[in-house]
């Protein structure tokens, strides 16, 4: 998982070649999902987190399925985590405004990763799952290249539902293609949270698929402050483990991030589809 440093911009490519209607649906659904997260105060769900890839197994197939939790209060705290099938923590971090906190339970480690002064404030929107901490329409705009392909996707119930949105994201900066080459999320209309999310990793290659695929369950906004506050402070070192701090990282090149192979031939809805509630 990738956490540091400022991320420093590709060269402009749109790999979508949106027409001005379609870019109008977008900034229509982004608009409305900003104006519903201004309203968050604390937020909280369970998930089910699905991984693919690594064997010689049908893409359809799971290596692992495990459930988790996340909880978030803007503008900077929150807390992931992931559990095996018998309450053990699989991916663990912790946010408290001035520092992330991993967890690398292979190596017994509670990593903090001191935030610069520039990122506070504003880090929980840089994780790794866009559409669920807090931002901006104007900080997704820089951050993805991004298209909506809901009328695409409706043939299947099982996979979108009534009343949902289904966007297409690829990263503009390396910092964020270190987690994924694209990302599609699912949006409930009413509401503008998160339903699922589905990650390509950067070892994706339709050979060899590789992804992480989320569905969230439970929301709860604007729950109790004080019950929320234990989740955010700095964790204790767990006995036998070591501490280690690591600072912010130096910003890199991102010219050479590929980008994938996209199926340009989805179609998009018109304005009028995704109306602001």
């Amino acid at each position: 998982m990738a956490f540091g440093g400022i991320p420093q911009p590709r060269k402009p490519r749109d790999p979508f070649q949106l027409t001005a209607e379609q870019q109008a649906v977008v900034d229509l659904v982004l608009r409305t999902w900003e104006a519903k997260q201004k309203g968050i105060k604390t937020f909280s769900c369970e998930f089910t987190l699905w991984e693919y890839g690594g064997t010689l197994r049908n893409d359809n197939e799971p290596r692992s399925s495990n459930d988790g939790a996340l909880y978030y209060a803007p503008p900077d705290k929150g807390r992931y985590e992931v559990f095996d099938k018998d309450g053990n923590s699989l991916e663990h971090w912790v946010c408290d405004g001035r520092a992330i906190y991993e967890f690398k339970t292979a190596n017994k480690e509670l990593v903090e990763h001191s935030l610069p002064e520039e990122m506070r404030g504003k880090a929980i929107a840089d994780t790794p799952l866009p559409f669920v901490f807090g931002s901006t329409a104007e900080k997704m705009r820089q951050r993805y290249w991004m298209r909506v392909t809901t009328l695409a996707n409706q043939g299947n119930e099982n996979f979108l539902k009534k009343g949902q949105i289904f966007l297409e994201a690829i990263p503009k900066f390396k910092h964020d293609a270190a987690n994924f080459q694209k990302v599609e999320i699912i949006l409930n209309e009413r509401d503008m949270l998160p339903y699922a999310i589905n990650q390509f990793l950067p070892s994706h290659t339709p050979k060899n698929p590789s992804r992480k695929a989320y569905e969230f369950r439970a929301h709860k906004v604007n729950g109790g402050m004080d019950q929320f506050n234990r989740f955010f402070s700095k964790p204790r070192k767990p006995l036998g483990w070591k501490y280690v701090v690591e600072k912010p990282g130096e910003p890199a090149s991102d010219d050479k991030v590929q980008l994938p192979t996209l199926d340009r031939g989805a179609r998009l809805p018109a304005t009028d589809k995704v109306k602001a509630r």
